[in-house]
């Protein structure tokens, strides 16, 4: 029940936004009520089932409906992905590969503020390992997926900071 009562809060927010309408302040209220009955469960859950309806809003509208079969798989994946070291470092590398084309594509573009937002988030995610170190331990087996050279000595935050402009590298060379 917390699920399709989340997943309602969620698609009448929808509804509002495609609308081009404001979101009403008891709207706003049933979804925070939605969120915290639902994060009794799982702290996650309100935040992998609001991305899940982002990515899918007919699975929202499933839910909202009734039927939370598909919204309940999605919760279980996720855990596992939480859980396994391997699994978060593909999702990790799909993400950022996804990231890094799309900031390609902004400069193409000569979009300077968008890919800015995408170096930001990027950046956001090199920091984030550095509350990983299992992921980060993993990720080095992958510096060729996320556009670093292999055999790196600096850590994988680190260079991905780098590669993004967002971090300078230290000049180990001697002035004479």
């Amino acid at each position: 029940e917390a699920i399709q009562k989340h997943a309602q809060s969620v698609e009448d927010i929808f509804e509002m936004q495609e609308a081009k309408l404001p979101i009403l302040p008891d709207q706003r209220a049933a979804l925070q009520q939605s969120r915290k009955n639902l994060d009794a469960f799982n702290p996650h859950y309100s935040k992998d089932l609001e991305q899940a309806y982002t990515d899918n809003r007919s699975l929202a509208q499933e839910t909202a409906t009734g039927n939370p079969r598909r919204a309940i798989q999605v919760l279980q994946v996720e855990a596992e992905i939480r859980s396994n070291p391997n699994l978060r470092a593909d999702r990790f590398v799909q993400s950022w590969q996804t990231l890094s084309r799309q900031r390609d594509e902004q400069l193409m573009k000569r979009d300077f503020t968008s890919r800015q937002s995408l170096t930001e988030s990027m950046g956001e995610m090199a920091r984030g390992l550095e509350r990983d170190p299992q992921l980060e331990s993993i990720l080095r087996n992958r510096q060729k997926d996320l556009g670093l050279t292999p055999g790196l000595e600096q850590s994988i935050s680190r260079s991905l900071l780098i590669q993004l402009g967002l971090e300078r590298q230290r000049n180990l060379g001697l002035s004479l």
